[in-house]
């Protein structure tokens, strides 16, 4: 992605909670144009109002950190695949490599 184009896509800061063994994920939590939302999963769909479009899109970049558990979970409950996510701690992993 040429840094053009980087400065003008929307960017969100997003992470999952309540996920065990047994139970289904609870919250997800979103960080965008300096507010943060907490999603209560057990009160409302989110994926029902547009939010998937937005999870799946090309177009808005989500970043987590160890997205593995999260995508497993957003696969499972929403049949939702997320696209364009950029992922803190494979990039620390990384960076961390390469230093060595």
């Amino acid at each position: 992605m040429d840094t053009a184009k980087a400065k003008n896509t929307p960017i969100l800061g997003m992470d999952c909670e309540g996920l065990t063994k047994n139970r289904y994920m609870q919250l997800i939590q979103v960080y965008y144009a300096n507010k943060c939302f907490i999603i209560d999963l057990q009160a409302v769909n989110p994926f029902s109002y547009g939010f998937k479009e937005v999870m799946e899109s090309n177009q808005v970049m989500k970043i987590f950190h160890d997205f593995c558990e999260d995508a497993s979970a957003l696969i499972c409950q929403y049949n939702l695949i997320c696209n364009f996510v950029f992922d803190t701690q494979i990039a620390h992993r990384l960076i961390t490599d390469f230093l060595q």
